[in-house]
């Protein structure tokens, strides 16, 4: 099996202001589904400098750098991502500006990017994908098909010339790459994660014929390994939280999350695994719940179901990486 780009959101996720991987993160998640080896979107991104650059040498990626370089952007550092090991991107500045060349297997593209000081984003980008994803509140990306760094400079320029800047450099580049990467994890998942609309887009633009049981097949399986994958890090959170005042009751409980919002189908099933609902009824038990949008109600009505002894309880609210709640269940 060939495994494709381990990236959002994703990505994932929402588009991202400074890293445009959004489309690479449910790529990757959607072909690993139709081949039966799902892996979650990260929810968190790491840059660590690349010191050894071979990828800048070939033809592509040195034409697009020599170019930004003749538009006045100086070289900053380059970069790989160890949640996203088949992406590479080098960073450039110039003034109010930074601009990114990404290296991916679909090929090298360009963006040029703006932070305003009234906190609003902008990218321009000759990426086809960029513009897949809704855009977080704040930020908006351009896509130009098979736009010259030239013209996405000229493009980006005009939009933002009015506004005042938040100058990036080497020193600021990783941080605001990795927050506004969060930022958009936290806006995606606060609207269910991927719809189902987003990623049947996302199978069109891969040219691919699939069958539409087996896209719903991968859509749900994506979904689930969500679900689980915002269960684990707000697991992690609450018993970092707990530190010394952990006791061994700790440990008669199992420990999950319902979200305010979530895929329906996917919540049953994942519910299944606690206890809450018997594996045999979550198909029935989904043209139950048609007419029911939010996760809590769907779960407190079964767990109203469950014998006192065996129902769950509230432990805490949770914020990251989804709003929700965190309960207990016992063993």
């Amino acid at each position: 099996m060939i495994t494709f780009l381990k990236i959002v959101a994703g990505c994932i996720v929402a588009i991202l202001l400074l890293i445009g991987v959004a489309f690479y993160f449910i790529r990757h998640f959607l072909r690993d589904c139709l081949l039966d080896d799902p892996s979650g979107t990260p929810l968190v991104i790491h840059l660590n400098e690349d010191i050894d650059p071979k990828w800048l040498n070939n033809s592509s990626a040195a034409n697009i750098r020599t170019e930004l370089i003749s538009l006045g952007f100086k070289q900053g550092l380059s970069y790989t991502c160890p949640e996203i090991p088949e992406l590479n991107t080098l960073s450039l500045f110039h003034g109010d500006y930074t601009a990114l060349i990404y290296d991916t297997p679909d090929g090298n593209y360009c963006e040029i990017a703006f932070l305003g000081k009234d906190e609003t984003e902008f990218t321009y980008s000759n990426q086809p994908y960029a513009t897949l994803l809704e855009q977080r509140p704040g930020t908006k990306t351009v896509y130009l098909e098979s736009a010259t760094p030239t013209e996405l400079y000229t493009q980006i320029k005009i939009e933002c010339q009015e506004i005042q800047a938040i100058q990036l450099n080497d020193e600021t580049f990783r941080g605001a790459v990795e927050s506004s990467y969060k930022k958009d994890i936290i806006y995606t998942n606060a609207n269910g994660g991927i719809s189902r609309d987003q990623f049947q887009i996302i199978a069109d633009r891969m040219n691919k014929k699939i069958k539409p049981e087996k896209l719903n097949e991968a859509f749900q399986e994506h979904k689930l390994a969500e679900l689980q994958n915002w269960n684990d890090a707000a697991n992690d959170q609450y018993f970092e939280s707990l530190k010394d005042d952990e006791d061994e009751s700790t440990w008669d409980f199992q420990y999950f999350i319902v979200p305010t919002v979530c895929d329906r189908l996917a919540l049953l099933n994942y519910l299944s695994d606690y206890g809450v609902v018997d594996e045999e009824k979550v198909e029935s038990l989904n043209d139950t719940f048609t007419d029911v949008d939010h996760g809590h109600d769907i779960f407190n009505r079964l767990n109203e179901g469950l014998s006192p002894d065996l129902r769950a309880t509230s432990i805490c609210p949770i914020e990251f990486p989804v709003e929700g709640k965190l309960y207990r269940i016992p063993y």
